[in-house]
């Protein structure tokens, strides 16, 4: 057998990495009309990706007219954020707070700066004359 050279007779395509047998009335088809017609045995109502319509976008760009990028059922990796040393220390004493407890129950200070016991001290002050800048979402 001789080998066969373009155009595809589907699509009229001059180059193709691989040129396939198609149906008699179309003998030579592209790599990609040839896999369709071996796959799903017919050529109707199908457009390979190098023939799809482009259109003119407002950019003055070509673009196709669709997305050719089908959406992968993988999930996409968890980006985590850096976190600042601060964000870090805050972290490492409510660990140590919550392994060590609080030791002295006695001093009624510590009971107010930890337990936010005191009444006239609003939710979003801390208890050494600063107030937080973002409120937490749990205070209203």
């Amino acid at each position: 057998m001789g080998r066969k050279c373009g155009p595809c007779f589907h699509w009229g395509i001059h180059f193709t990495p691989l040129w396939r047998t198609g149906p008699e009335s179309k003998p030579v088809l592209c790599n990609a009309c040839g896999s369709r017609y071996r796959k799903c045995g017919s050529l109707e109502d199908y457009l390979p990706n190098h023939c799809q319509p482009k259109y003119l976008d407002n950019r003055g760009k070509y673009r196709r007219l669709w997305n050719p990028k089908i959406p992968s059922r993988r999930r996409s990796p968890v980006v985590y954020k850096k976190m600042t040393p601060m964000k870090r220390f805050q972290i490492q004493l409510l660990k140590m707070w919550k392994i060590y407890g609080n030791q002295d129950e006695s001093s009624t200070q510590v009971v107010l700066l930890s337990n936010n016991v005191n009444n006239f001290i609003p939710s979003d002050e801390i208890g050494l004359g600063c107030a937080l800048l973002k409120p937490d979402a749990t205070s209203s």
